[in-house]
């Protein structure tokens, strides 16, 4: 009687180691499953705010890029209004010329060219010089 008493108490113990044995592994393996979901949590929150960052610096940098545009493109336009207040002329076309196929565009009538029509022409030739220009510097300076 006294042997099955003690090896009652014996497996009572084990029961017991067992079953701390159990929660401490199970506690043990949560808390490791915490930290390192604390640390991916770290790293997506890190990873997020330097990409946050970045794209902020690209607008500025865009919003620059075209505030610079725009900027140019209404002195372009300032220059042209100004020069629309200038008297209009009619320069005579060469015969040979006219009876060319590209000199009926749209800058050219039938009496010639007139210098209204050409200062525009020089307007939309200088807005597109101007974008390629700052398209090429923005290129240099930000795609390495």
């Amino acid at each position: 009687m006294l042997s099955l008493f003690l090896s009652a108490i014996n497996s009572r113990k084990l029961l017991g180691y067992g079953l701390v044995f159990v929660i401490v592994f199970t506690l043990g393996w949560q808390g490791r499953g915490l930290i390192a979901e604390r640390r991916l949590k770290s790293a997506l929150a890190s990873q997020q705010e330097a990409l946050v960052k970045q794209c902020n610096e690209n607008q500025r940098i865009t919003e620059e890029a075209n505030a610079n545009l725009q900027t140019k493109l209404s002195a372009i336009g300032k220059r042209l209004a100004a020069s629309k207040r200038l008297p209009a002329t009619c320069v005579t076309v060469n015969p040979v010329m006219a009876e060319h196929p590209t000199s009926g565009g749209k800058y050219a009538g039938q009496n010639g060219l007139r210098s209204d029509w050409l200062r525009e022409y020089a307007a939309e030739c200088e807005t597109y010089r101007t974008e390629v220009i700052l398209l090429d510097d923005f290129g240099k300076k930000h795609c390495k």
